[in-house]
């Protein structure tokens, strides 16, 4: 929010200032009192009104970030009344209805900034996460004696919304309501840490991933601080969070000596917990504590500054003296200059601040207040940020009077010719993988399964789905974030395999992105698969690089793709790097964007100058003989990756290519990046990795066994459970997932104890639902569409069964493959046969994660045979689990027998096609476009 909108209530102080601010995914709400639109205090002296009127405040506060109650994270009041924390915890807690209920902190205060105020509340959201993110919690329970408060026996004692964790603060109060160690401030501070500890293991953290420490002592003296000082110090490692911890005069219940709470970061990458490095930053002229402590002063993570209370002590010093000791503002005005030493070395100003909290010396006079907030407003350029002012009868001596700490926008400023400023990125994402002879159509709503509208995601929605997942384009934004510029995603969607994409879905696209470009950039990254073939394009991902470059001829572009696409001459000309996939399964999407974003910024920023060489080679691989971690491709792509490790080339990328499209430009390619100097280093390189490719070319052929002889050799097999693979029928190669001729086989075979599918059939799923759970129907299944590039009619299989399951066919990805991502495959149900639990879906996707099965009953391990459509990604979640695995050689558009496909349009000779093909050659060198023109001749050269 820029500004306090109009008839929304504020503070009454004569200064602009924010309500509510962001930086990165969270946003902040200073604290709200029952403040009308004129600043006057409403209900003077009553905090159960005043909690109605604050949370509502709380709610416009919400608004202008476009957030709402149920994306609150953390919740902190700061109360004046006869209450104790419990009272207040269940008053606030009614507020939010959805489960769990966020995490609330309370500190009771003997005063309160304005006159006739009872509390103050401050908010940190993150919008989305209980939907769009890894959410954890864990409970407190409350005290029997206070249960009849809350409608539940628990509390939220942590919560995890994503890589965001919040620990409520907390007394040494057990959970029988008996406060441990009474009158030991040391015993107590142990006995805390230990519980904030649990609870950040449970969240899959530790305090090393502490982001903020915020505690509170019952004293004001340095012999009263410093004892708890080290033990709260003794849980912590170098280097620990930024604190802030202040006296207090009141604590529940009685004997409490201190209270605590933690805020921390962490991220979930594959499918572990894993540490966010952090930027640190201590000037050698702000103060630092007079005992070894492990805090620090300011840290960045992702797109947040976090800062430790600064007080008034003397520069370059650990002496602990006061500067102008006992003068309120003059300290202020003294400590916010440390706040500007510290928000320097990020780039960042106190104009940059998203929160600011204050506690401050006061004898309770509204005045005070208004005076303090004046001097504040003098030393930020524009409006105040979101503030909680919190007025100390003393703080921690009588010679300090001030204590500030702050969140700030974590952008940082980069260097550049005219200044410094932040950067504009663009990041999107357009995939398709199309298999020319599918006739499962592709309009732009297959790239919006799951969305509103039937669009593919944009803007926030586009970040929300897909930050911290296991894509490329989740690396973009982590990029952004972590380099501080501005980020716009103005269309990110993905389609299942099938055939010609629609015009205007492709047009959506198009037009998305070149609009943004229009707009103005420093950077494009794009995630993009490589196979796209439109309706009226070859090439989609050729089509759209060709409009980008002619809006903007020197932009930096970086190019994530699929490992299965077929790279065109137009496509090369016009990117500044190209990075693909090293794995089938796909098990290295993000860290392709990590390869392809960190390329680029080393060119944005000048240190490197890149070229792209790239060949072909004449070659229609069969895809299961294509996977890069067994041979023939094992050691092609190892030495392409050597290459790149050790640095004799920036990035080095060999792709099998997509054989199911009959285009002018399929086969095997080589993609080298290099600097300039060591152009010629990767031209050798990619001869070397073409030419052994050529070498092996026989190897790359499948040979296509009967469909009989691999289930007779299934029913052989001992163990459980014995994975069938039908790859004639794969979704994500464009098939339709929904040819019974395996399925039919199989029973004829008679195999039982099965779990098969998915299978795509929504007419079927339709009657199961009509029918409903425990229903006895006989059905049609599958094989309604017809594929007449084949000559292919679908045959239904009639099965007899019970209806077992209804599901809303939704589950997060948890394998290796995909991470994070939420799976839609529309309503789904289970047929049980006797012989086998069919799954049915109503949309199509590849099995690839164990949890296709389980989100609908089916225990996969348990199972003796698991039929499933794939080719390679199943190999992500299942071979793990599997004792045996089977390929089927079934009928579809997938499959390997390349007779059965009237190949029209490719470039002949093609290899095994035409088994004369000989080694072309063909290869060529791309200048970078910081260096030169597109080329459009095919010879190789260096520009």
């Amino acid at each position: 929010m820029d500004m306090t909108p109009p008839g929304i209530w504020h503070l009454p102080i004569a200064h602009t200032h924010h309500l509510s601010a962001s930086a990165g995914v969270l946003s902040f709400v200073g604290g709200a009192g029952d403040f009308d639109a004129a600043g006057r205090i409403r209900n003077p002296g009553n905090l159960d009104k005043q909690i109605e009127g604050a949370m509502a405040n709380v709610a416009h506060a919400l608004a202008s970030e476009s957030c709402k109650f149920d994306d609150v994270v953390r919740l902190k009041a700061h109360y004046t009344a006869d209450r104790d924390d419990w009272e207040v915890i269940a008053a606030l807690g009614r507020f939010f209805m959805a489960d769990p209920m966020p995490v609330i902190s309370t500190v009771p205060e003997p005063l309160q900034p304005f006159s006739g105020q009872t509390i103050q509340i401050q908010v940190i959201a993150q919008r989305g996460w209980r939907t769009h993110c890894d959410v954890r919690t864990v409970p407190r329970p409350v005290p029997p004696e206070r249960r009849a408060l809350f409608g539940d026996a628990t509390v939220t004692a942590g919560l995890r919304a994503g890589e965001f964790i919040a620990v409520a603060n907390r007394t040494a109060e057990d959970a029988d309501g008996v406060l441990r160690h009474p009158e030991d401030g040391i015993a107590q501070s142990h006995f805390i840490m230990e519980r904030h500890a649990e609870t950040l293991a449970a969240l899959g953290a530790s305090f090393q991933d502490s982001v903020k420490m915020e505690g509170y002592y019952f004293g004001n003296t340095r012999e009263q601080w410093a004892p708890l000082a080290k033990a709260r110090a003794s849980h912590f490692r170098e280097p620990g969070p930024p604190a802030t911890v202040v006296p207090c005069h009141r604590l529940n219940p009685n004997g409490a000596l201190t209270k605590i709470e933690v805020m921390a970061m962490r991220e979930l990458w594959n499918g572990f917990d894993k540490y966010i490095p952090r930027e640190d930053h201590w000037p050698k002229r702000v103060w630092d504590w007079t005992i070894p402590l492990p805090y620090r002063q300011a840290i960045r993570l992702r797109d947040t500054i976090w800062l430790g209370g600064q007080v008034p002590l003397c520069p370059y010093s650990n002496k602990g003296q006061r500067v102008m000791a006992g003068q309120l503002l003059p300290q202020a005005r003294f400590t916010m200059s440390y706040v500007e030493d510290l928000l320097r070395p990020f780039g960042r100003a106190v104009a940059d601040l998203k929160l600011m909290v204050c506690y401050f010396t006061s004898t309770g006079t509204e005045a005070e207040t208004v005076a303090f907030a004046k001097t504040l407003a003098d030393c930020v350029s524009g409006a105040l940020p979101p503030m909680t002012l919190v007025p100390k009868p003393m703080m921690h001596s009588p010679e300090a009077t001030v204590e500030i700490l702050g969140r700030g926008a974590g952008l940082r400023a980069l260097g550049c010719a005219k200044g410094r400023i932040s950067m504009r990125f663009i990041a999107a994402m357009m995939k398709h993988e199309t298999n020319t002879f599918s006739p499962v159509p592709t309009p732009l709503s297959s790239f919006a399964v799951g969305e509103e509208n039937d669009l593919p995601a944009a803007a926030a929605r586009a970040v929300e789905k897909y930050a911290d997942t296991n894509t490329a384009i989740a690396a973009y934004i982590e990029l952004a974030r972590r380099e501080g510029a501005e980020l716009v995603v103005p269309v990110a969607g993905a389609a299942a395999p099938s055939g010609l994409v629609a015009d205007a879905a492709f047009e959506h696209f198009a037009s998305a992105i070149c609009g943004a470009v229009r707009k103005g950039c420093d950077a494009l990254f794009l995630d993009l698969h490589g196979a796209m073939v439109t309706e009226s394009h070859d090439d989609g991902e050729r089509e759209l690089l060709r409009r980008v470059r002619a809006i903007a001829p020197k932009l930096p572009i970086a190019v994530a793709l699929d490992f299965h696409n077929n790279l065109s001459e137009t496509m090369v000309q016009n990117a500044t790097v190209i990075v693909g996939y090293r794995t089938y399964p796909h098990v290295d999407m993000r860290e392709t964007g990590v390869r392809a974003g960190g390329t680029l910024l080393r060119a944005i920023n000048g240190e490197i100058e890149p070229v792209i060489v790239w060949g072909r080679r004449p070659m229609l691989t069969h895809t299961l003989k294509q996977s890069p971690s067994v041979q023939p491709m094992k050691n092609i792509m190892d030495a392409a990756m050597a290459a790149e490790q050790n640095g004799r080339v920036l990035n080095a990328s060999v792709f099998g290519g997509f054989p199911m499209a009959d285009i002018p430009h399929v086969g095997l390619f080589a993609v080298i990046v290099a600097d300039r100097g060591a152009a010629a280093a990767a031209e050798r390189l990619r001869d070397n990795l073409l030419d052994e490719a050529w070498r092996l070319r026989a190897d790359f052929v499948f040979q296509v066994e009967p469909l009989a002889s691999s289930l007779n050799h299934a029913k052989t097999l001992e163990g459980r459970p014995i994975v069938l693979v039908d790859h004639g029928d794969n979704v994500f190669s464009g098939g339709t997932q929904d040819v019974m001729e395996t399925v039919e086989e199989a029973f004829k075979a008679g195999l039982s104890d099965m779990a098969i599918g998915p299978i795509w059939d929504p007419q079927t799923v339709k009657e199961l639902v009509e029918a409903g759970v425990g229903a006895r129907v006989t059905v049609k299944l599958g094989g309604k569409i017809p594929m007449p590039a084949l000559g292919f009619q679908g045959r239904p299989l009639e099965v007899s069964g019970t209806v077992r399951r209804i599901t809303d066919g939704r589950y997060k990805i948890t394998g290796p493959m995909m991470t994070g991502l939420t799976v839609n495959h529309g309503l789904s149900a289970v047929l049980d046969t006797g012989a086998a639990e069919i799954l049915i879906c109503s949309e199509r996707w590849e099995p690839f994660d164990l949890r296709v099965f389980r989100h609908a009953g089916i225990e996969p391990t348990a199972k003796r045979y698991l039929l499933i459509k794939s080719r390679q990604h199943f190999r992500a979640g299942f071979e793990p689990i599997a004792k045996h695995i089977v390929l089927l050689s079934g009928p579809g558009v997938t499959s390997s027998d390349y007779s059965l496909f009237r190949f029209g349009r490719v470039p002949r000779p093609l290899y095994p096609l035409d088994t004369t093909a000989a080694n072309p050659g063909g290869a060529r060198l791309k200048p970078g476009r910081r260096a030169a023109a597109a080329t459009k001749d095919g010879d190789a050269h260096l520009a």
